[in-house]
């Protein structure tokens, strides 16, 4: 809104050098800029966020020579990337899941079908958007429950993960791995061996399993 400046997004180079200019954000969605992740040495994946916490177009920008380039021009709800093959994962905003205009008690407008919303996709879930390609792959994994948060790379272990009723991880080849009966993102031990995930404020405590899905305490 006008009460908001637009950011302008700058690389500082850590042996010293001068701090280059790279874009000023759209002035509507610009009041936050988040950094998703790399891709590359040089190539990091960026996303608007508006004041409520949705993020708009994702955007790849090469740190030193400025190049900017619009991976997705719709609105996401999260993102995540895997700095090795360059796979960008990401979530489409839907509406429905957003509860000032999905519930007209809280105030909002009743939600309307999911719309791309200048992007090219029609349905929600989660996608993968490979290197060199610029068609987003929707992962083979249907359920009602398709707004995915916290979309997390966690290195230790190679996986995206993601969470909302349940706990999904997945490769960046886009092969669904696990379907873990929690609703976080979990912390990975330094050699991999054990997630901790942290229970909701109702049931509280932790449950740690090991990557292929077995409970070990709770």
């Amino acid at each position: 809104g006008s009460e908001y400046e637009p950011v302008a997004v700058w690389a500082a180079d850590v042996q010293g050098g001068p701090a280059s200019y790279l874009y000023a954000s759209r002035g509507g969605l610009g009041d936050s800029e988040e950094i998703v992740g790399w891709r590359s040495e040089s190539e990091f994946v960026a996303a608007e966020r508006d004041p409520l916490g949705r993020t708009g177009r994702l955007t790849q920008v090469n740190a030193q020579t400025g190049a900017f380039q619009v991976l997705y021009a719709g609105e996401v709800s999260s993102a995540a990337v895997d700095p090795a093959s360059g796979t960008v994962a990401f979530v489409p905003y839907d509406p429905s899941f957003f509860p000032l205009q999905a519930d007209p008690s809280l105030g909002g407008p009743i939600a309307a079908p999911w719309t791309d919303a200048a992007g090219t996709l029609t349905e929600g879930g989660i996608y993968l958007l490979r290197r060199g390609s610029v068609t987003p792959e929707r992962l083979a994994y249907e359920e009602w429950f398709t707004a995915y948060e916290d979309l997390t790379w966690i290195p230790e272990v190679e996986r995206f993960f993601g969470a909302w009723s349940l706990t999904v991880s997945f490769t960046a080849e886009g092969e669904l791995d696990r379907v873990f009966p929690e609703r976080d993102v979990p912390i990975a031990s330094p050699d991999g061996k054990w997630l901790v995930f942290r229970r909701p404020p109702h049931v509280p405590g932790i449950a740690v399993y090991t990557p292929d899905g077995d409970l070990a305490y709770e």
